[in-house]
């Protein structure tokens, strides 16, 4: 199959990034970042690399020459490693057509560059803040871990650029995004699909801040067991413990030694979040944490966040109120595939093995015993502790 060629053309400023895709010199695609805060120079190459992965991860069926940047062997190795993750989700789902979709990768090589020793703050930790029920969740145990907390705010498609960092594409050329997106590759084989948006943009915001701040931390972030796998792959690769340690790897190779994501909910899943949150604040503030796609007042209702959380509170409270066989209920009269929903196949699988046995257990039967304890730091003995949670038997 011949593939087309796609051109990224990167355009740099101390505050802001922007990848061109160009086809034949005709716009496809345009990816853009920016920052209120000045990025350092090895802040910039950072970024500029995870929105390459972000990018080609994205538009997977093409080859793609990047132009404006040359790129160090570690970055390259980086970015044809999580080329190499999606391609084993997609073999999985697909078999052998896969080899079709995978992309060749032409660079300019950069032999070196001056790397920089910034200050590192340990009991300090960078939270991606939302106030959304994750982000709330984790300052709450991190707290309870005796961390200072630094929030920041991260968004995506907010054209006002109002918060510490922002995010956003804009498709140029709907007919030939769809032709290139992973997303098609996958619909059109007939093989269900969910992607968050990509997230080692912000998993940065910690070296990103480190030119304003003059030192740097690790970060944490509000990722569930529901977006994790065991073997380091899953269903929203950007979350898979297989692509962070990439993403570790390559910023300590850039001379942040100290670099680390910690997930202080990474034990336990949706259910297991609202739960911890209902203990701590009431069920009913449940519904102050709005975490709607389509408006930050009033939730719409009809976007799959607002389905997926009232699903979720709809199961909990049968818990609460000890009405579990209606559980069963709400499940099979659910509309939308529960791997879809959640983005989840770990959900998908414990929600399938749900029986009038083990129902009752179901908002507590969530903890889950460390997978990768580097990135749990912990957490899942202070959530089973604390909270009474028990390991999950799926």
């Amino acid at each position: 199959m011949r593939k087309d060629e796609i051109v990224i053309d990167v355009i740099t400023s101390q505050q802001s990034i922007t990848l061109n895709l160009l086809r034949e010199q005709k716009l496809i695609k345009q990816y853009m970042f920016k920052s209120k805060y000045n990025l350092s120079q090895i802040s910039n190459r950072l970024c500029i690399v995870a929105m390459l992965r972000w990018a080609i991860c994205e538009n997977l069926n093409a080859n793609f020459s990047i132009t404006n940047f040359s790129l160090m062997n570690a970055e390259a190795t980086y970015l044809k490693s999580e080329i190499g993750l999606l391609i084993d989700v997609m073999r999985e789902k697909m078999g052998n057509t896969v080899k079709d979709y995978i992309p060749m990768l032409d660079y300019s090589k950069k032999e070196s560059i001056s790397l920089e020793n910034r200050r590192f703050i340990d009991n300090t930790i960078a939270l991606g803040f939302s106030n959304g029920k994750d982000s709330v969740c984790c300052q709450l145990l991190l707290k309870k871990s005796g961390y200072k907390i630094e929030n920041f705010q991260f968004d995506f498609d907010d054209a006002d650029f109002s918060h510490d960092f922002h995010t956003k594409y804009n498709v140029n050329d709907e007919m030939l995004a769809k032709k290139y997106s992973t997303q098609a590759i996958f619909l059109n084989n007939n093989v269900s699909y969910y992607q968050e948006e990509d997230m080692h943009i912000i998993y940065l915001a910690p070296i990103l801040l480190s030119a304003h701040k003059g030192y740097y931390t690790k970060m944490a972030c509000g990722v569930q067991w529901d977006m994790l796998s065991q073997n380091g792959k899953g269903i929203t690769i950007a979350e898979s413990f297989a692509s962070m340690k990439n993403l570790i790897d390559l910023t300590k190779l850039m001379g942040f030694q100290n670099f680390g994501i910690i997930l202080p909910i990474s034990a336990i899943s949706s259910f297991g979040v609202y739960r911890i949150l209902s203990d701590e604040y009431g069920f009913s503030k449940l519904e102050d944490f709005n975490s709607c796609w389509i408006s930050a007042e009033t939730p719409c209702g009809s976007c799959t966040k607002c389905i997926r959380v009232k699903f979720t509170q709809d199961i909990l409270k049968t818990c609460i109120s000890g009405n579990f066989y209606t559980m069963l209920n709400i499940i099979e009269q659910n509309q939308i595939p529960v791997d879809f929903l959640f983005g989840s196949q770990n959900i998908c699988k414990l929600l399938n093995n749900l029986n009038r046995e083990n129902i009752r257990d179901i908002s507590k039967d969530l903890y889950i015993k460390d997978i990768k304890p580097e990135y749990d730091a912990g957490f899942s003995k202070i959530i089973e502790k604390e909270y009474g949670f028990k390991e999950a038997k799926p």
